[in-house]
């Protein structure tokens, strides 16, 4: 005895789309059902039909149905697909087939264990834009002396070779009745052509110093204008009425945004980015232990904050990117950094802004095109936890992304972080794998 469960998504299932009648999908889905032979059927998008003067009724799902017959052995969904003139998740955008393409974007070659474009032979004038999520540099952990890092971080800044490099989780020190340094990062950098890089740094609110922890830099070659540090100049504090029923209390952002403008013979707009990880946030009376929790109920609430966090710092940096484009309608943009979600989240989609996420063609020009596509899907990540993920981006205007002629990223011996954790192992490369792009200047 079984008990078969099953769940499909119809995808607007109705009968008054000229473009995709109903009569040509019922055979295909009756073959789907045939072949799923449910006990219990969950169905999604299943759309109503209003007769004149009848209530409404579910008449596309109701139509008497012929006996079913024998799934083919080819793929049932095939015909489906195939046929199908709209977008999956968007009901009202344009045709497929009439979408404008991405921006185009130099494709990769492999040379020398390195990504580069077609055009990026000798004498080319080119940038290379790195992130690199230094994961609490410091030097008063015990457990991972600096002296064990500095080797190992010093050749992937050298593999890198960065004309710009943006960092995250540089964390301060402070010398016995002294103002916060960055000293971990000038040990780091001495001896290297970054010691001599023009430098921006988040500072503590209000103050000329670094913040203690999880600092965001920016080291570079060429001169640094412009810099801003953004946290809820566009978008407010997240209210949150706590569900066990303590007072309502604000959700700020953990770590600003670093927005800088860059003379590359051109302005360069970048923004260095570190948004939220994906841990829940502490909510009242829920926690037994710093990663312990009381209830699932209050993790689950946890966690639900710290996305709405996430999501809330992509769209200020969003708007951020919209100010740029009203004044520069062609301006070279890059939002680079750790964003704790990989290309299908809501952050990445809110950064991106796609031509078909917004459904408006006017709107496309404004679009951040990712980086991470212009690298082979095996290599794609920048995390490993079980499996690879793509946590740290690039995204640039299509202006500048026109310009691209190859991205790497150097996760060749890049350790598991959830083994690690389990064996109480602590890598001194850290675990997330830098990305460099490089671009066309000339």
């Amino acid at each position: 005895m079984s008990l078969r469960i099953a769940t499909y998504n119809l995808e607007n299932l109705d009968d008054e789309d000229p473009a995709l009648p109903l009569e040509a999908r019922l055979p295909v889905l009756r073959r789907a059902l045939a072949e799923l032979a449910a006990d219990i059927l969950c169905l999604q998008e299943v759309n109503a039909q209003e007769p004149p003067k009848r209530p409404r009724t579910l008449s596309a799902l109701d139509p008497p149905a012929p006996p079913p017959r024998q799934p083919s052995s080819g793929r049932w969904s095939n015909g489906l697909r195939a046929g199908r003139s709209r977008c999956r998740r968007h009901r009202r955008c344009a045709p497929l087939a009439v979408l404008p393409r991405r921006a185009a974007v130099c494709p990769p070659e492999r040379a020398r264990g390195k990504t580069v474009g077609k055009d990026g032979g000798a004498g080319t004038m080119s940038l290379r834009i790195a992130t690199y999520n230094l994961e609490n540099l410091d030097d008063e952990d015990p457990a991972l002396p600096l002296e064990a890092r500095l080797p190992v971080l010093r050749r992937a800044l050298a593999e890198l070779a960065a004309d710009i490099l943006c960092l995250q989780e540089v964390n301060a020190q402070e010398p016995p009745k002294r103002p916060r340094t960055l000293s971990a990062l000038d040990r780091l950098v001495a001896g290297t052509p970054y010691a001599g890089f023009h430098r921006a740094i988040t500072t503590s609110d209000g103050g000329d110093y670094p913040r203690d922890i999880h600092n965001l830099v920016i080291l570079s070659r060429f001169p640094i204008g412009a810099v801003d540090q953004v946290a809820h100049r566009l978008v407010p504090p997240l209210r949150w009425q706590w569900l066990g029923g303590a007072e309502q209390a604000p959700m700020r952002f953990e770590r600003p945004i670093l927005a800088v403008t860059i003379d590359v013979g051109r302005p360069l707009h970048l923004l260095d980015l570190h948004l939220r990880a994906p841990l829940a946030v502490a909510v009242p009376g829920q926690k037994s232990g710093p990663f312990a929790w009381r209830t699932i109920a209050g993790w689950a609430e946890g966690y639900h904050l710290a996305a709405m966090k996430r999501s809330a710092q992509a769209l200020e940096a969003r708007l951020l990117v919209e100010e740029i484009f009203d004044r520069e309608p062609e301006a070279w943009i890059a939002v680079v950094g750790d964003m704790n979600a990989e290309e299908h989240e809501a952050p990445l989609a809110i950064l991106g802004a796609s031509e078909e996420a917004t459904g408006n063609a006017d709107l496309a020009g404004r679009a951040l095109v990712s980086l991470a596509g212009l690298v082979p899907p095996e290599r794609r990540f920048t995390v490993r936890h079980g499996r690879g993920l793509m946590l740290d981006h690039l995204l640039v205007s299509r202006p500048l992304a026109r310009r691209c002629l190859g991205v790497d990223i150097l996760n060749t011996t890049l350790a598991d972080e959830r083994d690690a954790f389990a064996a109480g192992y602590s890598d001194p490369a850290g675990f997330h794998a830098p990305v460099v792009a490089r671009f066309r200047l000339d």
